[in-house]
């Protein structure tokens, strides 16, 4: 088997959900991501693996030991944040204490052009008490630059919404980092015209900063920001795969 350059990990899986909140379950986002992310790189030619590709349950040690084994260069850990504030918001990028910083740097610029807010502090490292990296993926990763990537926080509504709307563009601003960082030639995906018209809603005369799609003639418009625009809240249930708008 070929080493791989790079790993992607998609946090949490199986007994452990992740956080969850406006409807977005973390381990299932971060999944959807990492398999778009996985495809994309295949792609673009580059040897890249997974440390899960579906909804299984990795024990810290575990996902480490896979991401340790791989033997590769860099790994991207996807993860969505959550607080017990609902105001916080933005995507962050978590590196380790001996990593230099520029990977993550480049991606939160590919992240911001792709439109997702950044957190004021966008970057950065940390210790424990014994000062070695306070995150496990970092502390037991061994020789693999390990980059977590925090998407958004699911608990704020307005980053809610932008990561159920826009989240394979978030993806895809991440291998776009990626290859700039190792060198490596970056082709956007192919989008059919269909798939590129842009749909504007207007409520009650204010144009909504979410965009929907015109595909093979069929309209589509974010329900949430209509419905919550018109003062109805929305709830989604994934097993039953249902959106309910009350009033």
């Amino acid at each position: 088997m070929s080493v791989p350059q790079l790993i992607i990990d998609a946090g949490h899986g199986g007994v452990d959900p992740g956080a969850s909140g406006n409807d977005i379950v973390e381990k299932q986002m971060v999944l959807d991501i990492s398999l778009y992310q996985f495809r994309r790189f295949k792609e673009l030619g580059m040897s890249v693996a997974l440390t899960r590709q579906t909804d299984i349950t990795l024990e810290p040690n575990q996902r480490t030991t896979i991401v340790k084994n791989s033997g590769a260069k860099h790994c991207i850990s996807n993860h969505i944040n959550a607080a017990t504030s609902n105001t916080a918001s933005g995507a962050e990028f978590i590196h380790s204490i001996y990593s230099n910083g520029k990977l993550p740097k480049l991606m939160a610029n590919s992240l911001a052009e792709a439109g997702q807010v950044l957190r004021p502090t966008t970057t950065y490292s940390k210790r424990n008490s014994n000062s070695q990296d306070y995150y496990f993926m970092h502390r037991q990763t061994g020789n693999v630059e390990t980059v977590i990537v925090e998407y958004g926080f699911l608990t704020n509504s307005m980053d809610a919404d932008r990561l159920r709307n826009n989240w394979k563009s978030y993806a895809e601003a991440i291998v776009k980092a990626y290859c700039l960082y190792v060198g490596h030639g970056y082709v956007a995906p192919v989008v059919s015209q269909k798939e590129s018209d842009l749909i504007y809603t207007v409520v009650n005369g204010e144009k909504l900063e979410f965009q929907g799609k015109l595909i093979d003639g069929v309209t589509y418009v974010p329900v949430r920001s209509i419905a919550e625009a018109l003062g109805a809240s929305v709830s989604w249930d994934s097993e039953a795969r249902t959106v309910t708008i009350n009033k």
